[in-house]
């Protein structure tokens, strides 16, 4: 991801990478930042118990994961309407439509991960409309209220 974002910001100068959470690569990932030349553009965070104001304040929900079950942050981001850009690793694409709620790209390919933030931040419609389809997807099939009509519409169809 910082591979990436550093593409990203060679072609907008303006742009921030909000980095929510912590763990074992956080030293790694902050000397990383530093190399680039990017440290003054990053903030992170480290744990954060609820992250739902900083995921509100995204344009792009970034999740660059070499290993995913089912991202329940992704999942977050979706429902407040923030449109992903997502490797293609685990339950991400299930969760997120390539070319409706935002993009996929192959693991561990910096490139394509960036030609991807840049395609959707610079294309304002899409930006809306993908934030927009990704919240009707997360409403519609990963609430608790379409789990709750899923479980009971399997159950009567038992019985």
């Amino acid at each position: 991801m910082l591979r990436a974002f550093q593409a990203f910001h060679n072609v907008h100068k303006d742009s921030w990478l909000l980095m929510v959470g912590d763990g074992p690569d956080r030293k790694m990932l902050e000397e990383l930042a530093q190399s680039l030349n990017l440290s003054d553009r990053i903030i992170f965070t480290g744990f954060i118990d609820n992250p739902v104001n900083y995921l509100a304040a995204m344009n792009l929900f970034l999740l660059s994961s070499h290993t995913e079950g089912t991202s329940m942050t992704l999942l977050e981001a979706m429902s407040l309407g923030v449109p992903a850009v997502v490797t293609d690793v685990g339950g991400n694409p299930e969760i997120v439509k390539h070319g409706e709620t935002g993009y996929i790209t192959p693991t561990d390919d910096a490139m394509l991960f960036s030609d991807a933030m840049i395609k959707l931040r610079d294309n304002a419609e899409h930006l809306k409309l993908f934030g927009a389809q990704g919240r009707y997807r997360f409403l519609n099939g990963f609430s608790s209220a379409s789990m709750s009509n899923n479980y009971i519409s399997l159950y009567n169809r038992c019985l």
